[in-house]
Parts: C-alpha cells; structure tokens; sequence
C-alpha cells in the first residue's frame, strides 16, 4: 500500500506513526504490537530506516508540519491519512490527541 510513496513520503508517514503512538504519553504492549501488524500488511519493510532518518531531520514540532505542509501529492495523503486512521484505531476507540495529529494534516492538506 506505501510502495506509490516516495523516499521523503515515507520518512514523513514513520515519524508521524510515531509520533501518533506518543500522542498519548505512553506506549503499550498492544499498541507496539498493532504497529507491527499494520507495518508488514503495509509493506513498509523498511520503517525502521525511515524513522531514523526523520528524527534526524525533523527536530521539532514546527518542522514536522512545515514537511506536511510540503506533502502536495493527493495520493499520498489519502495513503498517509489511512495508515493513521488505522493506526489510531487499533483500540476500537480514537484518543482526543491521536485524532488531532490526524485532523491537522486534514486540514494543511485541504487547503
């Protein structure tokens, strides 16, 4: 499902899948196990690569969003927007700060 993501698209996804797991200011078992289920039905072999490189790049808030503001692809963000969505509906029941993340990139993208 990411294979029509690029490079840069990629990086983005993992840091923001990270950073929506962190949303809550904690990690669960469950949650790292819903993670690997969704990474290897996504085809995303090399998440782990991708993570490094964005907490390398992107330091702080204000760059996460500059870099999704610069995301121009529709088909990336319907990609991007759907393995967050699942993401954060592993538990059957959206958290507040969870759907933030999600409904900001919404809102950056429509515009």
């Amino acid at each position: 499902m990411i294979a029509p993501l690029s490079r840069k698209e990629r990086v983005f996804l993992a840091g923001a899948m990270k950073s929506m797991m962190l949303a809550d200011g904690h990690f669960e078992e469950q949650e790292l196990k819903a993670l690997d289920v969704l990474l290897r039905r996504l085809n995303f072999g090399d998440y782990e690569q991708c993570l490094v490189e964005f907490e390398a790049t992107f330091k702080d808030e204000d760059s996460f969003w500059e870099e999704a503001a610069a995301i121009k692809r529709p088909e990336a963000h319907e990609i991007i927007t759907t393995a967050l969505r699942e993401l954060m509906l592993h538990e059957g029941i959206p958290e507040l700060t969870e759907g933030h993340l999600l409904n900001r990139l919404k809102k950056i993208w429509k515009a």
